[in-house]
């Protein structure tokens, strides 16, 4: 029975926007990127991220789904089931 993965990200370091988050693939590696900007009246903060994940060969990356649930960034990635060789 094949299983998902799910990625969760706190949008909370975000500013809670989604848009500030961007997820990318490239065969079997997929990368995050996240982007905050806080401003004062005399300064701007300007913070990034990013992680990469690395999966078996048993990923479809291309069919990966996001969703937002309240302060939640969730990734879904289905796999294939069995792992390849």
């Amino acid at each position: 029975n094949p299983q998902n993965y799910k990625i969760k990200i706190d949008l909370k370091s975000f500013d809670n926007n989604p848009n500030n988050v961007t997820v990318t693939s490239n065969d079997n590696v997929l990368t995050i990127n996240g982007r905050s900007v806080k401003k004062s009246k005399n300064s701007e903060q300007i913070s990034r991220i990013q992680q990469s994940y690395v999966f078996e060969k048993n990923v479809n990356l291309d069919k990966m789904s996001k969703s937002v649930s309240g302060n939640t960034l969730i990734i879904n990635i289905p796999t294939n089931g069995d792992i390849e060789d």
